[in-house]
């Protein structure tokens, strides 16, 4: 988790505010708002280095200065710090296993088999985010290569695309969060041809939150702040559909398009159906957390998506036999002591 994940829950309980930063909220939706936001982020990294807490105007200096330096994403403070805390509920049941490590992952669950593109044996364990891809090697040896379902299958999740992951593949990676976007084009995972970042004043202050989600709970504001971050709002809007525009021809070439951006703001990749559609079968939801949107981070992600974990299927086997006799072990324990319950009584 990250590290402003326990203060964070442990301060809503009870009451609204936050001792962290010293503020007080008018509801508990604009205190969660104020756990995600920059202001609560950098106090909670200066609170646990010792530091002095920084009031709302002296944090946007600071931040400034991190930008300057390209270094906004080190008020994470883990790699889990997610960008999907807008979309966390969106993507919940894509990410079960997607922070694991891809073996330990799929030993975990039972697996059904399928025959898949090229002879390839598919293997897709139950309530996993990733698959396997069963081959021999050089040496006649059965491996398993485990990758994301989303790099590997189709969109309906029935039949693996080899040709997603063959031939020196290209993707777009577009990331989107709190007024800032991250849009990659890479080849073979790793090769960028193509990278772009914008950042646009668009999250309230002190609260939190963007000022369209503020609007659609509260009300139009009308002050100067509010109008301020609407237009902000709307420019970065109208920069990343000129982008997606311009990048039309890596758009065409793409096998897989790659995106993490919550349900409401879905219209800032979508709002032009001809540039990118929602109904395109190469697009998928990036099936883990992602950072701060950066061009470093849209770039790492791309590379995780194309790393695959390959084990033996020696080694598979045996730790699924281990997993069930696991499984057995505890059923026959729960047993003994429910017949050792019932004798007491």
């Amino acid at each position: 988790a990250s590290a402003d994940a326990a203060p964070a829950s442990a301060e809503v309980a009870g009451r609204t505010s936050c001792a962290t930063c010293s503020l007080d909220f008018a509801s508990v939706p604009e205190q969660r708002a104020h756990f995600k936001s920059d202001l609560h982020r950098l106090n909670l990294k200066r609170k646990l280095a010792g530091k002095e807490r920084l009031d709302a105007d002296e944090a946007e200096k600071e931040l400034a200065a991190l930008a300057g330096r390209d270094d906004l994403e080190s008020l994470s403070g883990s790699g889990s710090d997610s960008s999907a805390e807008e979309d966390e509920e969106d993507q919940e049941d894509d990410q079960e296993e997607a922070n694991g490590d891809g073996e330990a992952a799929a030993n975990r669950h039972g697996a059904e088999n399928a025959d898949g593109d090229d002879g390839l044996l598919l293997i897709k364990p139950k309530n996993s985010a990733l698959v396997g891809l069963a081959f021999r090697d050089a040496d006649n040896v059965e491996q398993i290569a485990w990758t994301h379902r989303a790099v590997a299958m189709d969109a309906k999740q029935e039949e693996v695309e080899v040709e997603s992951i063959k031939a020196k593949p290209v993707w777009v990676v577009l990331l989107h969060a709190a007024g800032h976007f991250a849009g990659v084009v890479v080849e073979n995972g790793t090769k960028v041809l193509a990278s772009k970042s914008f950042h646009r004043y668009v999250v309230r202050k002190k609260q939190g939150g963007a000022q369209s989600a503020n609007d659609s709970t509260n009300g139009k504001a009308k002050s100067a702040g509010a109008q301020i971050r609407r237009q902000m709002e709307k420019m970065l809007r109208e920069e990343i559909g000129e982008l997606l525009k311009s990048w039309r021809s890596h758009l065409d070439r793409a096998s897989r398009i790659f995106v993490s951006i919550s349900k409401p703001n879905m219209s800032i990749f979508f709002g032009d159906e001809d540039t990118l559609s929602k109904k395109d079968p190469r697009l998928r939801r990036v099936p883990f957390p992602t950072r701060r949107p950066t061009v470093k981070e849209a770039t790492a992600t791309a590379a995780r998506l194309a790393t695959a974990h390959v084990q033996t299927r020696e080694a598979y086997d045996a730790a699924r036999r281990a997993a069930a006799a696991e499984e057995r072990a505890k059923a026959a324990a729960a047993a003994a002591s429910s017949k050792a319950a019932a004798l007491a009584r």
